[in-house]
This record gives C-alpha cells, sequence and structure tokens, in this order.
C-alpha cells in the first residue's frame, strides 16, 4: 500500500535526522500522524475535508502511547439539525451507506472509515440534495508531512532530549492538520505536539506552504 510506503519513508527520513537510538524511541512514540489530507467541495464552496493517517486506540492524550489503527476522519459542514444523519459514500465508483455524527465542536458531521484512503481515490458524499466532492490537496503542500516531522523535532529538539531517559522516551506525538478559517481567513497548517507523561506539552504550528512560517509554543 502507498501509505505504508509513506511510512516507511518516513522511518528512514527519521533515523537519517536523529540518529538509531534517539529516533526509535520518538518514532514509535507517535500517537497521530496525518499522511494525506482531502478538501471537500460542494459546487465551488469548501464544505468538507477527510484527514488520513494513523492514531492510537484507545485515544488518550495523557503522555502514553497505545497501539495505532488506520483512520480516514470525513468532516463536512451539512446543514442539517440531526444528531446522526446517514449519507452516500462512493469511493472509486463503489457506493455505501456513511453513518455520520454531529460534533456540536466543529459544528459539522464525521465518520471514520477505518482504513487509509490513498492519495489517488475518488470520493464523493452525499445527503439529499449535497453532494461534496473531494480533492487530494494535501499532494500540493510545499511542506508534507516528513518535512513537518523535521521542523517539529528541530524546534522541540531541547524539550525531547529532556523527555528522553537513555533509550525511553516518556512521552507521546501528534502531527495533525490545523485549520483556521476565522473571519473568512482560511489557511491550513501542521501542528506538531509532543505530550509528555508529567503532564507538559509543547507545540509547533507551521504553515503547509511555507516551512519558515512557523509558531512554536
Amino acid at each position: 500500500m502507498k501509505i505504508k510506503f509513506l511510512a516507511m519513508t518516513l522511518l528512514c527520513i527519521t533515523f537519517a535526522f536523529f540518529g538509531c537510538s534517539e529516533n526509535q524511541t520518538v518514532q514509535s512514540s507517535m500517537s497521530e500522524i496525518t499522511y494525506l489530507y482531502f478538501q471537500g467541495y460542494n459546487n465551488s464552496d469548501k464544505v468538507g475535508s477527510i484527514s488520513v493517517g494513523e492514531r492510537e486506540e484507545p485515544y488518550r492524550i495523557d503522555g502514553v502511547h497505545n497501539k495505532t489503527v488506520e483512520f480516514s476522519l470525513i468532516d463536512i459542514e451539512f446543514d442539517e439539525d440531526g444528531e446522526e444523519i446517514l449519507a452516500n459514500v462512493t469511493i472509486n465508483n463503489q457506493e455505501s451507506n456513511l453513518q455520520m455524527y454531529f460534533n456540536p465542536l466543529t459544528n459539522s458531521y464525521m465518520a471514520d472509515l477505518g482504513y487509509c484512503l490513498q492519495e489517488d481515490d475518488k470520493i464523493e458524499v452525499a445527503f439529499e440534495n449535497t453532494v461534496v466532492v473531494f480533492e487530494n490537496i494535501g499532494s500540493s503542500f510545499s511542506v508534507n508531512y516528513q518535512t513537518a516531522l523535521e521542523i517539529g523535532q528541530t524546534a522541540l529538539k531541547d524539550e525531547i532530549e529532556s523527555m528522553t531517559d537513555g533509550k525511553n522516551f516518556k512521552g507521546e506525538v501528534y502531527l495533525k492538520i490545523l485549520k483556521n478559517d476565522f473571519s473568512n481567513f482560511e489557511k491550513l497548517f501542521w501542528a506538531f505536539t509532543i505530550v509528555g507523561q508529567d503532564g507538559n506539552s509543547y507545540n509547533v504550528v507551521i504553515d503547509v506552504n511555507n516551512k519558515d512560517n512557523i509558531l512554536k509554543k
């Protein structure tokens, strides 16, 4: 699978960047990582997204890494009032039903396919008279996920070292897509986060199209 190839590429890059000993501890503590990002359009309006990658199960941000599972998280702003809807999803001309649940935090409906979509998949989600067509815009990012990991790890090198005891990294790592769409201003960022078992967390936010536009907090 292409996703697995990308994961192996990431592993090799991380080894080259940190060296085998520290690399393995940080790499093995990835509790969430996004590989692909699709934008959803209804006509010309941006109304949805799909993040594709792997995350821990059960999902707990507590500084402790667990085994990971694949995900493709669909998020769509349907104009509905119910807590859940039954939509239709078509992937490469294969149609099936999709149960979606309302998330009040994002004011959108969400569903996880439970596996990784591929970068060239053709995806549509339809509900009543609304059809959302998805496009893989992550392939056009100037800063891909491998580069975002390198930038994040460089920016938090001291914090990572302080959380490493010998070969034991006492924390977990996240790399997600962050969307800022306030006041009609929409921009996408990589959010690189490490969470320690001591409760401390550190973040680096990176513009997906400008590696020099970063914020550490």
